[in-house]
């Protein structure tokens, strides 16, 4: 009975795990069958792109194309005088799903090539040149982020943002508003930048055009450009069209001059036209920026073009503050600055050269392979000796980096005698409370001035205020 009994449950066992066995394999072959079936699926999507892609060009193949053309007279409500591009002028009539009220003289449309038929409403044709001024990225200017020019901004947003959002405030009151505004001043102080911030911060079409790119060598063509411009602007509105280097097309006529200059004067005169058929409620807007206002026609300076002028001047020292701490935000910082001293330091900065500062200091640290700009290595100063202008940094070299970086520094002279070397740093005006620290350390110090007698090149330069 023993041996019965332990055959049978070994058979039962013999039994179990050829079921297990069994089982298993028709689970991976289940898998693998799964595996199979989705791979299919994936190629059968790849397979009915590749049919519907074969379909369109089978239809594109086979359709016929169609003529270009331009309305150029309603006759009656049914039918149109039209011009075709190949020149000769045709009557014909319109699909009825065409909305009639938008097929104006003018109008560009597509033709049916056998029945003439109007087929569907062309947009405007825009001029190559046009069209890339139209797809400039203003990027991420703000005015949040232009220092010292706070007066400037209320100016320009006057101008250019109220009539475009409110227009009814100059309707209740009874006046026009601007057309358009100047805005000059020195290089480098924020002109371009103004212009970028109202594109940015306003949900409008953005226009900029370099005014030395529309001078065309072919008479006519300069001034056909203008038309194209602001042709596009109004059938685009809202829009802004900024117009840097002005005084390239916008200078003083005179009598005598070469056939360019004549060119130039047609091109002028092409733009004040066009500036005086803006409609006073219209939401086109311009702005116009040069460094030379004083070479500007003043015909196209008059009220009524350019109504409002600003002025973009070099920036103070609170404006210098303020453009120190927006070009140094994003900056990593190995400790506190003394903006103050910088600020001292860079009389007769414009906003790029401050940028430059923080660019300057940022190089340094890359050269020492730091992770961030140190407080002293964010003093580059200038230097003016014989009317030239040289950046150098008053604490790179090593004789120099145990001054102390909190010391208040006012000015500092660059030794640039030897032109095979960096500029090095001769003497320098420190604070009073300063004299100790500078004594100890061995420099001379004379009423104020601190020689950096360390330097092997050292001679006496008398200090001059």
């Amino acid at each position: 009975m023993d041996t019965q009994a332990s055959t049978s449950s070994g058979e039962i066992d013999e039994r179990r795990q050829a079921a297990l066995k069994g089982y298993r394999d028709k689970m991976r072959n289940h898998e693998a069958i799964s595996q199979s079936l989705k791979n299919l699926r994936f190629s059968l999507k790849d397979l009915e792109k590749d049919y519907s892609k074969t379909e369109d060009d089978i239809k594109a193949v086979q359709s016929v194309g169609q003529i270009i053309g331009e309305v150029m007279k309603q006759l009656d409500d049914d039918r149109f005088i039209v011009k075709a591009s190949s020149g000769p002028r045709y009557v014909v009539s319109y699909r009825p799903a065409l909305p009639a009220s938008k097929l104006k003289a003018g109008t560009r449309v597509s033709l049916d090539m056998t029945t003439l038929t109007i087929m569907r409403i062309l947009p405007r044709e825009v001029d190559p040149m046009v069209y890339k001024m139209s797809l400039e990225d203003p990027g991420g200017a703000s005015f949040a982020g232009i220092g010292g020019l706070g007066e400037q901004v209320r100016e320009l947003r006057e101008v250019i943002e109220l009539p475009l959002l409110n227009p009814e405030l100059f309707i209740r009151v009874g006046i026009k508003p601007p057309k358009g505004v100047l805005l000059y001043g020195p290089p480098g102080t924020g002109k371009t930048l103004l212009a970028r911030a109202v594109a940015a911060t306003m949900n409008t079409n953005f226009l900029k055009v370099v005014s030395s790119a529309i001078v065309d060598k072919y008479i006519g063509e300069s001034a056909r450009v203008v038309r194209e411009m602001f042709g596009y602007a109004k059938d685009h509105e809202p829009c802004v069209i900024f117009m840097d280097e002005i005084d390239a097309i916008g200078g003083r006529r005179f009598s005598e001059g070469t056939s360019a200059d004549r060119e130039i004067q047609r091109t002028l005169m092409e733009l004040l036209n066009q500036m005086d058929g803006f409609d006073s409620l219209g939401r086109t807007k311009l702005i116009m920026a040069t460094n030379r206002p004083d070479t500007l026609d003043p015909a196209l300076l008059r009220p009524g073009r350019l109504d409002r002028k600003i002025e973009v001047p070099l920036p103070n020292e609170q404006a210098r503050l303020e453009i120190l701490k927006i070009h140094a935000k994003p900056v990593n910082k190995g400790g506190e600055i003394d903006y103050e001293a910088i600020v001292k330091l860079t009389d007769a900065f414009n906003g790029a050269d401050l940028r430059n500062v923080v660019t300057e200091a940022g190089m340094f640290a890359i050269r020492d392979d730091r992770r961030g700009t140190a407080p002293n290595l964010l003093c580059i100063l200038y230097a003016n000796l014989d009317g030239e202008r040289y950046l150098a940094p008053l604490w790179a070299l090593p004789d120099y980096q145990g001054l102390g970086i909190g010391t208040k520094l006012v000015k500092c002279v660059i030794d640039i005698a030897d032109a095979s070397v960096p500029p090095t740093p001769m003497y320098l005006e420190a604070a009073p409370n300063a004299r100790p620290l500078y004594e100890s350390l061995g420099f001379e110090w004379v009423e104020g001035i601190v020689l950096l007698r360390n330097d092997p090149r050292r001679h006496r330069i008398p200090y001059v205020s």
